[in-house]
C-alpha cells in the first residue's frame, strides 16, 4: 500500500510517537472512513498507507541517498515459503502454501532467496516497533513507499503477495496486504504463542482472519527462534490447526461482517530482525 504525504505545514505536527500510537487501527480506520484519514494529515486512497510515520525519512531506492534515516526501529526481513508441513515432525505432510511472494528477492530480482522482503528495500515497508516501552509489532506492508518514478530500475514492479484463495491450483490472487504480526519483539527465546493474525487486503477481496474466534478458523503460532550471531532475533509464523481463515467484509459504518467463507490458506514466514542502522538498497 502507498502513501502520499500533504504539504509539509500540515505534517510538521506529526511525530514517530503518534505514527506509533496509530498502529494497525489507524490503517483499518483509513480503508473504511477517509475522513479518518484526512483527518491525521494524509490523503489516502485505496492503495496507501495510513499507518507509515510521517516524521519519518525513509531510506532505500525511492529517496535521495544523501538523505539519513531518522527512525532506529528495528527492520524485519521476511521470507515466505514455497510450501508448508501441515502434518507433523513424525509424520510430514508437505503442501504448496496458500500465501506466497512474488518470487523475487529482497532487492526485486528473480533469483534466491525467493519471496524475501526487507525494510527500505524496493519500497517495501517493514518496521519491528522494539523500543522501549512499545508494542514489539511487525508492520509489513509490501509496496508502501514503492514509486515508480524514483525507483531503482533494478527493483522491477511493485512488490505483492500471492493468495491461492481458490487452491493451489488455481489462478492466485495478487495483493499488497496489510500485515501486523502482533507483539512479536515481546516472545523470550524459545517462547511459542497462539494468536490472530489479520491480512489487509480488503480493498481487493476480503480482510482475511486466522482467528479461533470465529468458527471455522484458527489462530497462527508464532515461535521465537535461536537468536542468530549478533545477536539478531528470528521468528517464526505460520498457520495451524485447521490452517483456515475467515473472510470478513467491511461495511459502511467501519465494521467488519463475517461472511461465513473460509480460505484455506497454509503459510509459513521467517522474520529476521534488521538492527539499526539497517541497510537499504542498493
Amino acid at each position: 500500500m502507498r502513501l502520499t504525504l500533504i504539504p509539509m505545514t500540515l505534517v510538521t505536527w506529526w511525530s514517530p510517537a503518534a505514527a506509533r500510537m496509530a498502529g494497525y487501527r489507524g490503517k483499518r480506520a483509513r480503508k473504511i472512513l477517509h475522513t479518518t484519514v484526512v483527518a491525521i494529515g494524509i490523503i489516502a486512497t485505496a492503495c496507501r498507507d495510513a499507518s507509515a510515520p510521517l516524521s519519518a525519512t525513509v531510506r532505500g531506492p525511492s529517496v535521495a541517498a544523501s538523505q539519513a534515516n531518522t527512525i532506529t526501529w528495528s527492520r524485519g526481513n521476511v521470507a515466505w515459503q514455497e510450501s508448508v508441513n501441515v502434518g507433523t515432525t513424525v509424520a510430514p505432510n508437505w503442501v504448496p502454501a496458500g500465501v506466497r511472494g512474488d518470487g523475487r528477492n529482497r532487492s526485486g530480482l528473480p533469483a534466491a532467496p525467493f519471496n524475501e522482503y526487507q525494510g527500505d528495500y524496493c519500497g517495501v515497508r517493514a518496521f519491528i516497533y522494539d523500543g522501549r516501552g512499545e508494542s514489539g509489532n511487525l508492520d509489513f506492508d509490501p509496496d508502501t513507499y514503492y514509486n515508480a518514478a524514483s525507483m531503482w530500475p533494478a527493483c522491477g514492479a511493485a512488490r505483492t503477495m500471492a493468495f491461492y484463495l481458490a487452491g493451489p491450483g488455481a489462478a492466485p490472487t495478487i495483493v499488497g496486504p496489510h500485515v501486523i504480526v502482533t507483539a512479536l519483539w515481546t516472545l523470550a527465546p524459545g517462547e511459542v504463542r497462539l494468536q490472530p493474525q489479520t491480512f489487509g487486503m480488503q480493498l481487493v477481496t476480503c480482510q482475511l482472519q486466522f482467528n479461533a474466534s470465529y468458527t471455522g478458523a484458527s489462530n497462527v503460532r508464532v515461535t521465537r527462534l535461536p537468536d542468530l550471531a549478533g545477536p539478531v532475533r528470528q521468528w517464526r509464523v505460520e498457520s495451524q490447526g485447521n490452517h483456515r481463515a475467515a473472510c470478513l467484509t467491511p461495511q459502511a459504518n467501519g465494521k467488519y461482517i463475517d461472511t461465513g467463507t473460509r480460505y484455506y490458506l497454509p503459510f509459513s514466514a521467517t522474520i529476521v530482525q534488521v538492527t539499526f542502522p539497517s541497510p537499504s538498497y542498493p
